[in-house]
């Protein structure tokens, strides 16, 4: 084997030790910075080890939105369907705060959808990593029939 050719050798495999070294300096980077993340912000249900719950599930959640939904009539009379996206924070002891419209679909639908998500009962409080309960920010369609 020539000097050229071990030289190269020995570059390639400098070259993959380094790149495999800065990928896990950059992977235990992210992961320390993971490790850190203050709690008093709400988190996202993709780091959840278990999702908030309305109180009797989804099906309990659907049954209280249909019960209580007054939907709001145009101002031609005529009924607007649709969906109005909410975003709202459920914190540790299940009550709801930070209520947000995100995508509206009239004012009267917007305060409609509000009044559904302020009627809500205490849920149940999501967790956390190792069960810790969290403040959660969740999001909500509600359909307009």
């Amino acid at each position: 084997m020539s000097a050229q050719s071990t030289f190269t050798t020995v570059l390639i495999i400098n070259l993959i030790y380094n790149t495999n070294l800065v990928q896990a300096q950059s992977r235990q980077k992210a992961i320390s910075q993971i490790d850190s993340v203050s709690t008093e912000k709400p988190y996202w249900e993709c780091v959840l080890s278990k999702s908030p719950e309305f109180p009797g599930g989804h099906t309990a959640l659907q049954k209280f939105i249909h019960d209580n939904l007054v939907s709001p009539q145009s101002p031609g009379s005529l009924k607007l369907p649709g969906r109005v996206f909410m975003s709202f924070i459920i914190n540790e002891d299940g009550s709801l705060s930070d209520i947000r419209v995100l995508k509206g679909l009239s004012p009267q639908h917007d305060l409609e959808a509000t009044k559904i998500i302020k009627l809500m009962p205490r849920w149940k409080p999501g967790r956390y990593r190792h069960d810790e309960i969290s403040k959660i920010r969740y999001n909500l369609p509600i359909l307009f029939p």
